[in-house]
């Protein structure tokens, strides 16, 4: 073990690079240590979640994760009407989506694939509308893509900018085209994505309370203002999940 520490700040010297604890695999004859390069960038998520009025599941279904390439994803995709139908068809989504990715496919390829998947379900039409993040730990470029989605809120060295694409859900046409586009954010950035339960008279209230957050409780900042924001709607509102991201130093 000693030995492949004093390894670690050897090649950590020879690359000029900061490097992460090695990922140790432990074989019958040798061990292997794997030294991956220290990431620049360190994303904070917090996520919150009301069901529609009168409803016991979530239409809506989202995740955070990361891959071995140093990429963070965030994803939320709003199934079609509310309750157990909808929790069904976002479920499948999101998780067949994490797992594509995660096995290698590129964003476009694995969407597409969800697309058909949704097609081919058996029963009623399957659909969902999908927003997706994934953000390189490395250099800071965000990749945003939505089909149908709402709006993404991005504050860049303090300024909030509307990020939203024409586009269609998942699950109603064979040949889906994904609506996506790019920024780079950097530490103290914050990005806010939401399922369309937020209403656009409601993002008044999100703009102003991202306003005034610049650092601190991630956690308690989305639980806050999406408590306000629910307190605000009409006693028959929608499923919503508000989802924010931090960009922070990786320590």
């Amino acid at each position: 073990i000693k030995a492949i520490e004093s390894a670690k700040y050897r090649f950590s010297a020879i690359s000029g690079r900061a490097l992460n604890k090695p990922e140790i695999e432990d074989f019958e004859s040798y061990i292997r240590a794997i030294y991956r390069e220290k990431p620049e960038y360190k994303v904070i998520s917090s996520g919150v979640q009301f069901n529609a009025s009168g409803e016991k599941y979530s239409g809506d279904t989202y995740t955070t994760f990361e891959d071995s390439k140093g990429y963070f994803y965030a994803i939320i995709c709003d199934g079609m009407g509310t309750g157990s139908k909808a929790a069904v068809a976002s479920s499948l989504a999101v998780n067949l989506l994490e797992k594509l990715i995660k096995a290698g496919f590129g964003i476009n390829s694995a969407i597409n694939t969800v697309n058909t998947s949704l097609i081919s379900k058996s029963g009623d039409e399957c659909s969902v509308t999908l927003d997706l993040v994934a953000i390189d730990s490395y250099t800071g470029r965000a990749e945003f893509y939505k089909c149908g989605a709402q709006d993404t809120l991005v504050k860049r060295r303090g300024k909030i900018s509307d990020l939203g694409f024409d586009s269609l859900p998942l699950g109603i046409l064979s040949g889906v085209e994904v609506s996506s586009g790019t920024a780079t954010v950097s530490v103290g950035d914050v990005i806010v994505m939401c399922s369309d339960g937020v209403r656009e008279e409601d993002f008044w209230q999100l703009r102003n309370a991202l306003k005034v957050f610049c650092s601190g409780n991630v956690k308690e900042f989305t639980t806050d203002i999406a408590k306000v924001i629910r307190n605000s709607q009409p006693p028959k509102n929608d499923d919503f999940t508000l989802l924010t991201l931090a960009i922070s130093k990786d320590l």
